[in-house]
């Protein structure tokens, strides 16, 4: 039987409850723009609804019971790891390489060592989890969003055991979560929120409370189809070039923005019409793999320079 590490101590942080702020402004950077994306492979997983995946040492997919390793290339490395009953959620934590996944049924996070052994570990129990639908790791802290409590929830180890901590409460503001789905920590340290009734993904610190950084998506909330919008967006990844693409559910398209101001770059669907439920960039930009129910797409461009001096964060195939 799985076990929590310690029992739970909450302290409650409320931010900006139920208030717009503003947009900070944004400092310079180098944003590319010169990129087309075109689908270049497709997997099948027969029955199954892919949920997320993430890149690290490999690529890791999870379906609702079963997470799989696979090649950067889409193929099979013969590593299923299973005990998962109703996975929603996965990450992967660059310092160590520790794939963590949220486990709806268990109401728990398991994480598989970077080791490759099959068995998880048990990393955090929360009861009060109703629909958890997005999970993020530190090395201090992990990150895990509700979208049927429609608040994001921030778990701090120490000595003592778990602190949690409520990260973003409920509310219609920038600092509030409304339907809280994908997570995606950035290259600058800074989590990235897809608010997935509010139709937008925000950029906010790490540390409490929370300061916004960022914004892509509709400033109203409101949703929409035209380029720059969204509507149910569910997943939100990056590179390290300053570009944040969202899974637009709803539109059933991918978005590139600019992660400096939150201009709209570029739209590109699914040959097929599929609706992207997760997805996640290579840290150059290069490579885009996306999920959908049943399939996985992997869409790649030939059009970005090469960079000298960047680190992609995994080894090329």
């Amino acid at each position: 039987m799985r076990e929590g590490l310690a029992a739970l101590s909450v302290f409650l942080l409320f931010a900006a409850c139920g208030t717009k702020m503003p947009l900070p402004p944004r400092g310079e950077g180098q944003v590319l723009t010169d990129s087309s994306f075109v689908r270049v492979q497709a997997v099948d997983f027969p029955g199954e609804t892919l949920v997320d995946l993430t890149f690290g040492d490999g690529l890791f997919v999870l379906t609702p019971d079963t997470l799989y390793k696979l090649r950067f290339d889409g193929s099979f490395t013969g590593a299923i790891f299973g005990g998962i009953q109703r996975g929603t959620a996965l990450t992967q934590r660059r310092s160590d390489g520790k794939v963590f996944v949220v486990d709806e049924a268990a109401k728990a996070v398991w994480a598989y060592p970077s080791d490759g052994s099959p068995m998880p570990e048990t990393v955090l129990v929360d009861p009060e989890w109703v629909a958890p639908r997005g999970v993020e790791a530190t090395d201090e802290a992990i990150f895990v969003a509700d979208s049927a409590l429609d608040m994001v929830f921030r778990y701090v180890f120490d000595s003592t055991g778990i602190r949690k901590d409520t990260f973003l409460a409920p509310g219609e503001g920038f600092l509030n979560a409304r339907g809280p789905a994908g997570l995606f920590l950035d290259y600058q340290n800074a989590l990235w929120v897809v608010s997935s009734e509010k139709h937008w993904a925000n950029q906010v610190t790490v540390s409490l409370p929370p300061a916004l950084l960022g914004h892509v998506g509709d400033s109203l909330g409101e949703g929409g189809s035209d380029p720059g919008r969204l509507f149910l967006p569910r997943d939100v990844s990056g590179d390290l070039f300053s570009r944040v693409v969202v899974a637009d559910f709803g539109n059933r398209r991918l978005q590139i923005f600019s992660a400096l101001d939150g201009r709209f770059l570029q739209a590109f669907a699914s040959p097929d019409s599929l609706a992207p439920v997760s997805v996640t960039m290579s840290a150059d930009g290069k490579k885009i793999w996306a999920g959908f129910a049943g399939r996985l797409e992997r869409y790649e461009t030939p059009q970005i320079p090469e960079f000298p001096d960047y680190d992609p964060g995994y080894e090329e195939p």
